[in-house]
């Protein structure tokens, strides 16, 4: 984890980058555990600023992500600054839209990171955030913030901050922001630099893998995915299925309700995709050029959540490999 004094020289500069005011009530859309969520609450203490906690009461006294509480705490304390993982925001605006919320039009900034943006997110997180400027970071516990800009266009680098990518296309970073770590470090993040100098990022290297001489990328198939409307949730991992390796692809069409940080590993079933949703998987794999099957895809109902907010990706991971089914 970053120390305090790097998470200071952060808001300093966040500060003068994003014309933050000392007004700002700021909020976190993601688990308490979260160091997103740590940070938007510290830098709120260091500046005596309001922090929105998912309970009314401020006893933040909730370890597990609500929707349902962090929904009715914005309508009570309407937060101005955001910091969202965007995953996470999108089931959150799903959930206002679906159940006819609203809109908050006090939100002028959300600050995105934690997860690469989602293709598309901007027009629903627009309905909800009305008067909000979308700003796209790039950065981790590890190396502090390194990037920012426009979803999806890319990042400028963070002021005073150097990065490069190496042969493998690895980013390192050379920051002020850094944790207790030799500089230069690396989070284990690929991408590569245009000719303005922004910072386009790939996934990360201790994820991709090869199949049969074929390089797979489970970020960007993931991402693919969830650009589908019904689709709220995707994880491509591999696995050994009858001894052999083989992708596998679990996504999650239920209800947004359908999320829960106490699943139980026996109440997770995995199931296979109806005709119309292997259609539409294969025409999008088609156009973008992925050469795997929607037979490789399979669906659950509920989608386990860990206490950050985030996929219980070890669960996902162990439910299929225990599947007497699919093995």
């Amino acid at each position: 984890m970053r120390t305090e004094n790097s998470w200071v020289r952060s808001l300093e500069a966040e500060k003068k980058l994003f014309d933050l005011r000392d007004n700002e009530v700021f909020a976190a859309v993601c688990g308490q555990q979260h160091s997103l969520y740590k940070y938007a609450e510290f830098r709120s203490k260091y500046v005596s600023a309001k922090f929105v906690n998912f309970d009314r009461k401020g006893k933040n006294s909730f370890k597990q992500f609500s929707v349902k509480n962090l929904i009715k705490n914005f309508q009570t304390c309407c937060p101005t600054v955001i910091y969202a993982i965007p995953n996470i925001l999108l089931v959150v605006c799903k959930y206002v839209r679906q159940n006819g919320i609203g809109s908050f039009k006090d939100v002028r900034l959300i600050l995105s990171g934690g997860e690469s943006w989602i293709d598309g997110t901007e027009k629903i997180v627009k309905e909800v955030f009305p008067r909000s400027e979308i700003i796209e970071f790039y950065g981790s516990s590890e190396l502090g913030f390194v990037g920012w800009g426009k979803p999806c266009f890319g990042f400028n680098l963070f002021p005073e901050v150097e990065a490069w990518a190496d042969k493998n296309s690895l980013i390192w970073v050379k920051s002020p922001y850094l944790a207790e770590i030799k500089s230069p470090a690396t989070a284990g993040d690929t991408g590569w630099f245009d000719k303005q100098g922004l910072l386009h990022l790939e996934g990360r290297i201790d994820r991709n893998f090869r199949m049969k001489g074929i390089s797979v990328n489970p970020d960007k198939i993931e991402h693919l995915l969830k650009t589908i409307p019904k689709i709220n949730h995707a994880y491509v991992f591999k696995n050994l299925i009858n001894s052999k390796e083989k992708i596998v692809v679990i996504v999650c069409y239920s209800p947004l309700k359908n999320q829960s940080c106490n699943i139980k590993k026996e109440n997770l079933k995995i199931r296979p995709l109806s005709s119309s949703q292997k259609i539409v998987i294969n025409k999008l794999f088609y156009k973008k050029k992925i050469t795997i099957g929607s037979s490789l895809v399979k669906s659950v109902k509920v989608w386990p959540l860990n206490e950050t907010g985030k996929t219980n990706y070890k669960l996902l991971e162990n439910l299929f490999f225990k599947s007497n089914k699919y093995q």
